[in-house]
């Protein structure tokens, strides 16, 4: 199978699994259901992409490859209302506490959600303990507690089977605020790869391989040659941080590989 083969597998299964979960959810508690896209990293490279592959959600960036990936998420008032009108139909009781716990000099938000019976006897009850990210960037920066409550509350009602047919524990406002936080972390690493090493074919150096470092010390290698690659060559050292686009191409050896087209050198 091929890349492209792969990447639109995997565009299409994404998909069919989206569909199969709004069939799940009974159409009354819908209208709770949010829709989350997120970019999904697929090659650190810029590769060149064709109709069908940008159809199918794949993008570029200065920072490489994508997939825009959609997921249902259920929210806390979905989950809460699913709760609400089952304890209902059974003629039994809910309750709801939250409480501010420390442990190891950082506070958390514990929720417990118990549900009785017509008799007052506890049938079932769900625990769930989330940090407060005091000091943080976002709604965290206002409202770190009532933050941290609604997710801990999500969670708590997720283990008691409200919203299972998701599949996920995480409610979409907790999703939210993790892909907010992750962003910034991202924001704050440096962009591009290092150049590890280069290796001529020859001595004239008009062709050859790069060896690149990513952020996460992942090792990358792409072929070169003509103008762009002599340019790069002349310009870029060992050592140097750089953001590259690529194109995919077949070696004498029938196997996929990157090729150097354009590359901008960051530091």
């Amino acid at each position: 199978m091929s890349l492209k083969e792969e990447w639109l597998q995997k565009a299409k299964e994404i998909q069919e699994k989206n569909d199969k979960i709004m069939a799940r959810i009974p159409e009354e508690y819908r209208h709770y259901v949010q829709h989350l896209s997120r970019a999904s990293k697929v090659a650190k490279k810029v590769v060149q992409l064709d109709k069908e592959l940008e159809e199918a959600g794949y993008f570029t960036t200065d920072n490489g490859t994508y997939l825009n990936v959609t997921n249902a998420y259920l929210t806390v008032a979905g989950k809460n209302a699913m709760l609400t009108d089952w304890v209902e139909e059974k003629d039994y009781r809910f309750s709801i506490e939250n409480e501010i716990i420390t442990l190891k000099e950082k506070f958390f938000i514990k929720t417990v959600i118990k549900i009785t019976n017509e008799k007052g006897e506890e049938i079932r009850r769900a625990t769930s303990t989330v940090p407060v990210n005091i000091g943080g960037t976002g709604v965290d920066r206002t409202n770190p507690y009532e933050n941290a409550e609604t997710s801990a509350v999500g969670r708590a009602l997720t283990f008691l089977g409200m919203g299972r047919q998701l599949g996920e524990i995480a409610s979409y406002e907790e999703v939210v605020e993790a892909d907010r936080l992750s962003e910034e972390q991202e924001a704050a690493e440096p962009e591009g790869f290092i150049i590890d090493s280069f290796d001529f074919k020859d001595e004239t150096k008009k062709a050859g391989k790069i060896r690149l470092v990513g952020t996460n010390g992942e090792i990358q290698e792409l072929f070169g040659w003509g103008k762009v690659f002599q340019e790069f060559v002349d310009k870029a050292r060992a050592g140097s941080r750089v953001k590259i686009k690529t194109e995919l191409f077949r070696t004498q050896a029938q196997q996929e590989a990157q090729k150097l087209v354009d590359y901008e050198i960051v530091a």
